[in-house]
């Protein structure tokens, strides 16, 4: 971004702002919408295509918005959030180069991309054409951990450690999905959970479907928020929103839809994330100035462009 002319501000919103937002409406995320719908007793990955929708209307108001401050930053460096820090950046990461060769796209790797393209679009038929659930996923994923690696030159001891890493990183969802059932157990057999739908739906009851939707919304963000987890919001929130929504004969896949949007509402600009800080700090940014334009930027554009989609998904019912 430095030698393109922009900022050391502009990597991070790149970078930060597309993992957040991908997250937070992820097509076939585990930890937000997998978790939720499992809960939730609704289809593994079902109403795929409005979230597809979802993600190309997000990324590109993203992205948008991150251009935006990039040309004005390009046009007049003064309006750089990072302008002072900059200066020793670019004497920080001024080095010799390196030889071209070693990044050069080659036969391999293209077939690499080639092959990783070809699993996703398999997959997404799948889900789309034949609802797949877990066990097909997972031998898909299964079969791209074994075919990819080798095909790209990693060896078998490396690839092995790979996938074992990759395995590590849902263990915990797979953990607060059942944290989640056992939760749902004690409330439903302490007769707790209908004390709790009914004292809700007395007050939901009366309200617009589109209310529904966005009191759910707020709940889960800010849960979310405290949490810092979007599995461990999910196992606290899912069991009492799902079986509330069945109260109120409110659609089980809009409440999923408002917990996904929810979990990239707050997470990706408060004070406490501690992946934010790490971020700024290898970029050699200030944290706080961070956390001001990234607040704008939730209050301005994310949080009424999740507003306006929960609106769409109420008015032509999703399912």
């Amino acid at each position: 971004m430095l030698a393109m002319g922009f900022d050391s501000m502009v990597g991070v919103f790149i970078l930060y702002w597309g993992v957040a937002i991908g997250f937070a409406c992820g097509i076939t995320n585990p930890y937000n919408v997998a978790i939720g719908q499992a809960i939730a007793n609704v289809p593994l990955y079902s109403g795929a295509w409005f979230r597809v929708v979802s993600f190309l209307v997000f990324m590109s108001i993203t992205s948008i918005a991150i251009m935006r401050y990039a040309y004005r930053v390009h046009k007049d460096p003064t309006r750089s959030l990072s302008r002072e820090e900059d200066i020793e950046n670019r004497a920080r990461l001024h080095t010799d180069s390196v030889a071209p060769e070693d990044y050069a796209m080659n036969t391999r790797r293209a077939l690499v991309l080639i092959l990783l393209a070809i699993a996703f679009s398999i997959l997404m038929y799948g889900l789309m054409a034949h609802g797949w659930g877990f066990r097909e996923i997972g031998s898909l994923f299964l079969w791209m951990g074994i075919v990819i690696p080798v095909v790209g030159g990693m060896s078998v001891k490396t690839m092995i450690e790979k996938n074992i890493e990759g395995m590590k990183s849902v263990v915990i969802a797979v953990v607060m999905m059942s944290a989640a059932q056992i939760l749902y157990f004690i409330l439903n057999d302490a007769r707790i959970l209908d004390t709790m739908l009914n004292y809700f739906a007395a007050y939901l009851g009366k309200v617009p479907e589109v209310a529904i939707a966005y009191v759910m919304f707020g709940i889960s963000a800010l849960t979310a928020a405290l949490l810092g987890s979007a599995s461990g919001t999910a196992a606290t929130l899912m069991p009492i929103l799902a079986p509330l929504a069945d109260v109120l004969h409110f659609s089980k896949q809009i409440v999923v839809l408002a917990f996904q949007f929810a979990t990239g509402a707050f997470n990706f600009w408060m004070p406490w994330d501690g992946i934010a800080f790490t971020v700024c700090s290898m970029a050699g940014v200030k944290f706080f100035k961070y956390i001001r334009y990234t607040a704008k930027f939730a209050v301005l554009v994310y949080f009424p462009t999740a507003l306006l989609m929960l609106l769409i998904a109420v008015v032509i019912k999703y399912q």
